[in-house]
């Protein structure tokens, strides 16, 4: 079992690392701080990522839109036939 800290978390969910450390705090993102310092374990964070298919496909099918961040323009996904 692979332990990350907060940048490597975020390293592998391409994310900010306050992004990542909020979500941690709210309990969105599965990590514990037993000290001073955020621990991820790597297997927890590739299950918690893998979930978020769903999630994301079922937008897309229902031909939403989704904006990656506030710098990136609205991407428009389409429902193919």
């Amino acid at each position: 079992m692979k332990t990350l800290d907060l940048d490597e978390a975020a390293a592998l969910l391409k994310m900010h690392k306050q992004t990542v450390r909020s979500r941690a705090i709210a309990g969105n993102i599965p990590a514990a701080k037993p000290g001073k310092c955020w621990v991820f374990i790597k297997e927890d964070l590739i299950y918690w990522l893998r979930s978020q298919y769903d999630i994301n496909q079922q937008e897309v099918a229902q031909g939403g839109e989704k904006q990656c961040s506030l710098k990136e323009k609205t991407v428009h996904f389409f429902r193919l036939h």
